[in-house]
């Protein structure tokens, strides 16, 4: 699954977009948006460890891939604000992940200390 929405990603991506100038800021939440996603997918379906190393470099490599197709493309152009907003999905679900499983080892130590 993951997969088929990277290749529909790549598809939309390089199709051409008649959006408005003034959705440019909308834009770049899509593109955070999407790479949360996809970041949550790869790292659902896969265990491989260091996540930097087998999740969130490919995502990004394939990320700035899109947006370097995007320069060679008529209707579409490179944009490293855009490269910039998917990263910035992979690392606010990285940081969120931590966050998260700091919170459940400090409550797995305060149960264990209760008992």
């Amino acid at each position: 699954m993951l997969v088929m929405l990277l290749l529909i990603g790549l598809r939309v991506a390089t199709q051409s977009s008649n959006l408005p100038e003034s959705l440019n800021l909308s834009d770049k939440f899509i593109h955070f948006f999407v790479f949360f996603c996809f970041t949550f997918l790869a790292d659902l379906v896969s265990s491989r460890e260091p996540f930097w190393f087998w999740k969130a470099l490919p995502l990004a490599a394939y990320g700035f891939g899109v947006e370097v197709l995007q320069y060679f493309s008529l209707d579409r152009s490179f944009s490293l604000m855009d490269a910039l907003a998917d990263f910035s999905g992979i690392l606010v679900y990285w940081l969120l992940k931590q966050l998260i499983y700091m919170i459940a080892q400090r409550r797995s130590a305060s149960a264990q200390s209760k008992i």
